[in-house]
Order: C-alpha cells, then structure tokens, then sequence
C-alpha cells in the first residue's frame, strides 16, 4: 500500500470550513492490487485531523513505521503524530447528497 496526504485541509466547501475542521485528505493507494488486476480497491481515502483553527499548519510529509502505520509531521505546530490505518473508515464512496463533494 502506499499513502499521500494533502499537506493542509481542503476546501470543502470553502476555505472557513477548512480552517474551522482541520481535515486534510489521506490517499491509500493499493498498486498490488492495480498491477495485477485484483477486484480490490484501488484507491481508499480517510481524514486526518488537524489543528482545527490553525490555518498556518501543514502537513510536510508521511513516514512508514509499518503496515498502515505512519508519522505525520506538521509544520507550524510543530508537533509528530502517528496514523494507524487499520481500523479507519474509508470515505472513498461518500457523498453530499446535496452538494455532490466528497466529506474530505
């Protein structure tokens, strides 16, 4: 499996509700599962919380300690927080029935 982050909260649907909700976007992506063809899906997406309010603190990379393991640093707050994959929801299939967007 391999994994990107958006390095700070969307804007969905704007810019307010990013810095009021801290969600930033976490991408599983399965490439076994993309090379070989498999009915597994490609790709998975999960939140990753963020300061909420803190519009200067970005995400300055993912680091693997394991499987669906990783250490997300954060610039701005200075702080290093670990991301247990397993367990997570997966937000791929999830929609606004209003508005159409994705929750991440």
């Amino acid at each position: 499996m391999s994994y990107a982050i958006v390095p700070r909260p969307l804007n969905n649907p704007n810019r307010a509700a990013a810095d009021a909700n801290g969600n930033a976007r976490l991408v599983a992506i399965n490439l076994r599962a993309l090379l070989h063809c498999s009915p597994e899906p490609l790709v998975r997406q999960f939140l990753n919380q963020m300061p909420p309010g803190n519009s200067g603190v970005t995400v300055s990379g993912l680091f693997s300690t394991g499987p669906g393991r990783l250490l997300v640093p954060e610039r701005g707050a200075d702080k290093l927080f670990e991301v247990r994959v397993a367990g997570a929801t997966d937000l791929t299939g999830l929609e606004n029935s209003v508005t159409g967007k994705s929750p991440v």
